[in-house]
């Protein structure tokens, strides 16, 4: 009896081997295809991201990979979504990348933040895309690769563009063309690099500059293929046709229709039947419209339509007119709706995706069940760990808010004394001293206090957190201070946030300023909110003083300034020039 039993558990210890082996060696293939299947996304990545998308996706059972694979999967895949430009809904796939190499790989750390910057701009969320393009921006002299460093400075211009920092948006432009790269990889981003710093010069009334970068572009027409050299062509049309110079302009739209195909043939037709209205030509004018409306694209339609509605108001054709506005009417609707169909194919294109993974997983589901024990069993121990960690986390929390709390009363009581200097002209000097004495002191507690908050801070710092926080609420308090919503302003605890935000969007403001001037709490206030752009009433109202008062602490600025008789004006110009340095 004894010796069945124990040649039983001997049996069974065997069998246990044995399916332990089969599945690490069937885990370990599977690694191996996938991390092939990774390397070889990545290899194509840049030269043919198509290829990449569908290497990618015929990886079998993605969600299993976990840590670098992971990583990699969430940065590749993402990557070839963008470069196929294909738009996407969340962010919460490349997070997965940035919060792994937030601490290992500087190279991949900077180009998640760059396509995670990417994907909150195709979302609209422009404010939070701008912070991490900027975080994107601070790794840039720790990577080589430069065709990430020529899409972050890309990425950073179409932002301020878009929200009409010219001056920004022209800097990064130039800084992204004078990336030295590998001409023949990225020179569509040379390309439109340069003309985007064509049309901002133009619209903002730098007609020789604007002149110069056509130039430049002209100039790249032999290096470029056909499709680039349409878009040059058309592009300088238009260019020539808003300086009314309507012979050039139809002679570079001519060159664009040489090399056009598709839809982007039909929009330089609508272009020169524009420049045949503008120059008399009107027989020529509704053949070629008649022709464009062949084309596929609905905006392209809808223009045309517009076009010929205005074309036939101004001949007092006014039965055609309202024919063409009804089409107009009709496309623009079917426009709209056209959104709502689109979203239906995605969703119909994940429907489709997850059955394929579910028979899959039918397929996977008889290796679940050999280590559902042990996975329970880790997932425990994991558990309890992370409990012990959360304990002590909230205590770290605890006195880091604390300490926080102590270095804002410290501050209050800095601002107090500076401003009892100031404003006391009937101070005597030893009095003076003594207060000075006081704040020096004061302010040597304070730094003790930050070099604390600074450990607890790192200690505390969550691993998914991709925007430092101190940007957040930087910018939430603006917003409010701007919107009305905090009617108050607290020097002690809203200063620091003031100067994170100047230092962030303004080239070190804050820091170069105090760099070059001694400037007292209060002095560092008046001249944040200037630059800031609050009005003198604002500033006077967010500070609780009287206009007469902050007209003295302006003079007191100028004064060391170097301006012995500033004025506002003065003072808000010198403010004013002092953010655009560099």
């Amino acid at each position: 009896m004894y010796m069945v039993e124990k040649s039983g558990k001997l049996l069974c210890r065997i069998v246990l081997i044995m399916l332990l082996f089969v599945l690490c060696f069937c885990a370990s293939c599977s690694h191996k295809e996938a991390r092939y299947a990774l390397d070889m996304a990545e290899k194509r990545m840049w030269d043919e991201p198509d290829s990449a998308l569908k290497v990618l996706e015929s990886i079998v059972m993605p969600e299993d990979l976990e840590g670098k694979e992971l990583a990699d999967y969430a940065l590749l895949l993402t990557q070839a979504q963008y470069r196929s430009n294909i738009v996407a809904t969340s962010d919460s796939l490349i997070n997965i990348a940035v919060g792994y190499y937030q601490d290992k790989d500087v190279e991949k750390r900077t180009a998640s933040l760059l396509y995670k910057g990417g994907v909150l701009k195709d979302m609209g969320k422009d404010e939070e895309a701008m912070l991490v393009y900027k975080e994107a921006e601070s790794y840039i002299p720790r990577i080589k690769d430069n065709r990430i460093v020529t899409l972050i400075y890309m990425g950073l211009g179409y932002l301020n563009q878009k929200n009409r920092n010219y001056a920004l948006s022209i800097d990064y432009f130039k800084k992204s063309v004078a990336v030295n790269i590998v001409p023949k990889q990225v020179l569509s981003w040379k390309v439109s690099s340069i003309m985007n710093l064509a049309n901002i010069s133009y619209y903002w009334g730098n007609r020789d500059d604007a002149d110069l970068y056509y130039s430049q572009l002209l100039d790249m027409v032999p290096l470029v293929d056909s499709m680039l050299q349409t878009k040059i062509y058309y592009n300088y049309g238009i260019y020539k046709s808003k300086e009314k110079e309507w012979a050039e302009a139809e002679k570079y739209v001519r060159k664009a229709l040489d090399n056009a195909s598709g839809d982007v043939s039909y929009r330089a037709m609508l272009l020169l039947a524009n420049l045949y209205s503008r120059t008399g030509r009107d027989g020529e004018v509704d053949s070629l419209c008649q022709y464009a409306l062949k084309t596929s694209e609905p905006a392209v339609k809808a223009r045309i339509y517009y076009f010929l509605y205005e074309e036939n108001v101004a001949r007092k054709e006014y039965e055609d007119a309202v024919t063409y506005l009804s089409h107009y009417v009709l496309l623009s609707d079917t426009l709209r709706s056209q959104i709502n169909r689109s979203e239906y194919l995605e969703i119909q294109k994940k429907y489709d995706q997850v059955v394929l993974l579910n028979k899959n997983v039918e397929i996977h589901n008889h290796w679940y069940l050999t280590i559902i024990i042990s996975t329970v069993i880790i997932v425990a121990l994991i558990g309890i760990h992370y409990l012990v960690l959360s304990i002590n986390r909230k205590k770290k929390e605890k006195l880091l808010l604390k300490s926080k709390q102590e270095k804002v009363e410290l501050q209050e009581k800095i601002d107090a004394c500076q401003t009892k200097i100031a404003e006391d002209e009937t101070m005597h000097n030893e009095e003076k001293e003594k207060l000075q004495m006081q704040i020096t002191q004061l302010e040597a507690e304070k730094e003790q206090k930050d070099i604390s908050i600074r450990r607890l801070e790192i200690i505390c710092k969550s691993k998914d957190k991709d925007i430092p926080l101190e940007y957040i609420e930087a910018l939430e308090m603006i917003m409010k201070l701007k919107s009305k919503e905090q009617a108050s302003y607290n020097p002690a605890v809203d200063r620091e946030k003031l100067h994170i935000w100047l230092d962030l969007v303004y080239d070190d403001f804050a820091g170069r300023l105090l760099e070059k001037y001694q400037l007292t709490g209060r002095e560092r206030d008046v001249c944040y909110l200037k630059a800031l752009d609050f009005s003198d009433d604002e500033i006077s109202e967010l500070l609780k003083i009287q206009l007469r008062s902050e007209e003295r602490w302006i003079y007191r600025i100028c004064e060391k300034f170097g301006f012995p008789k500033g004025s506002k004006d003065d003072f808000a110009a010198y403010i004013a020039d002092f953010k655009k340095r560099r």
